[in-house]
């Protein structure tokens, strides 16, 4: 067991967080500006979950919340003055239903190493949409706009991953989907993970189940 890194103690971060996902970024300096040598960038969701308890807190929109280290394990949730939160951009909040009209359900963020990309899309969120798996580019992690759909052959129902393979030059992604099995002895459908893979960026594979 180890210490406590980052405690989920803003309102907007509600009674739940999930989907943590984080990468080194040695390009980026820190929102400050300060760190020459990079930071740890972490993205994840914040939602008031349902509660049985008498007088619940209200229900709100999920959001997704952006955190950032030097060493992994001292963080800070840096007030990024983007998203409006109950009339403050005091927040660490990235992103939010005004970008995405349908319901959050799970958002990652990759930065695009591939030499061929465009520096307004130098990082890429990945999240369940309207009308499939879509991305949301943002030149610096930070600021996300409404991308493309990647496809819409899965049921993108929690964290769906997607990256860049420098070696292979090509760019992978995982999703979440169902299928049905014969076996009498498993209730259908059966959740999956699925592969799908691009040259551009643009052009998906039809999902394959893993086997």
């Amino acid at each position: 067991v180890r210490e406590t890194v980052l405690k989920h103690d803003e309102p907007w971060e509600g009674s739940g967080c999930d989907y943590h996902n984080f990468f080194f970024d040695e390009t980026y300096t820190g929102f400050d500006g300060k760190h020459p040598n990079g930071v740890y960038r972490m993205y994840y969701l914040g939602w008031q979950m349902p509660s049985a308890e008498p007088n619940p807190k209200p229900q709100y929109d999920i959001v997704a919340c952006y955190a950032e280290s030097v060493d992994g394990i001292h963080w800070i949730k840096p007030k990024l003055g983007v998203i409006d939160w109950q009339g403050s951009k005091e927040n660490n909040i990235v992103f939010d239903k005004a970008l995405n009209t349908s319901a959050i359900d799970n958002f990652m963020v990759f930065r695009d190493d591939n030499p061929a990309c465009p520096p307004d899309m130098r990082y890429k969120g990945i999240g369940v949409s309207k009308g499939g798996l879509r991305c949301f580019p943002s030149p610096d992690g930070i600021h996300f706009r409404l991308g493309d759909v990647i496809t819409n052959k899965g049921a993108f129902d929690s964290l769906n991953v997607v990256f860049w393979d420098a070696q292979a030059e090509i760019y992978r992604g995982y999703i979440r989907g169902f299928h049905s099995t014969a076996n009498p002895r498993i209730k259908n459908p059966v959740r999956d993970i699925s592969y799908i893979e691009s040259k551009d960026f643009k052009t998906w594979t039809d999902p394959k189940l893993l086997s």
